[in-house]
Parts: C-alpha cells; sequence; structure tokens
C-alpha cells in the first residue's frame, strides 16, 4: 500500500449539513486508521453479548490477557491479543451444561 494515498480524498461534496470542520476530522481519522492497518496494528474489541432473534444465535466478545475470544452459541475461538492471529478453539460451558462432581466428564447436559 501506497503511504501517499492515506492523504488522497476524491472531491465530494458535503452530506447531511456536515461542516468543513466534520468533513477534515473523518478524513483525520481515516488517515490514521489506514495508517494503522498498514503498520499491521491490532484493533481493540470491547466486551459485548449478542442475542440474535433472528438466527438464534448468541455470540459473546471477551477480551483476556492474552487472547480476544469469540463464542458462538458456546463454541469459543481464541485469537492471540497483540497479533490477532487465530490460535484454536474450544468448547465454553454454556447455559445448557451444569457440573456433576460424579461424573467422569465434569459436565453433562441438562
Amino acid at each position: 500500500m501506497n503511504p501517499l494515498r492515506l492523504i488522497q480524498q476524491e472531491a465530494t461534496e458535503p452530506k447531511g449539513g456536515a461542516t468543513t470542520f466534520l468533513i477534515w476530522f473523518g478524513r483525520l481519522k481515516e488517515a490514521a486508521c489506514r495508517l494503522l492497518d498498514w503498520m499491521h496494528v491490532p484493533g481493540f474489541v470491547r466486551p459485548l453479548e449478542i442475542n440474535d432473534p433472528v438466527s438464534g444465535h448468541r455470540i459473546r466478545i471477551s477480551a483476556s490477557h492474552l487472547f480476544t475470544v469469540i463464542s458462538i452459541n458456546g463454541r469459543d475461538y481464541y485469537f492471540r491479543r497483540l497479533s490477532g492471529k487465530y490460535d484454536g478453539t474450544g468448547s465454553g460451558v454454556g447455559a445448557s451444561f451444569r457440573y456433576n462432581p460424579t461424573q467422569p466428564a465434569c459436565c453433562i447436559r441438562d
């Protein structure tokens, strides 16, 4: 990617009453984000839980000291926090599981 492209923009008319300051501020944010992307700096994620009523999926995003975890219906996908590289999967203990100390496995379905 050409670093000079970071500051090149097409001239367009302001939409929705945007002021010149807001236009330049938006362009500055975009250029900064393009620069960070070019430098391969990982993005930040805030913890979030989504219950999608259309698909019925439960999606949870969280971050620990070493990993960012994306959980979809109890299946966890781990990404290294600093590099963003995929690290592996695991099965989280969801609401449909309960602990039973008498069983050889720690979890059984309700």
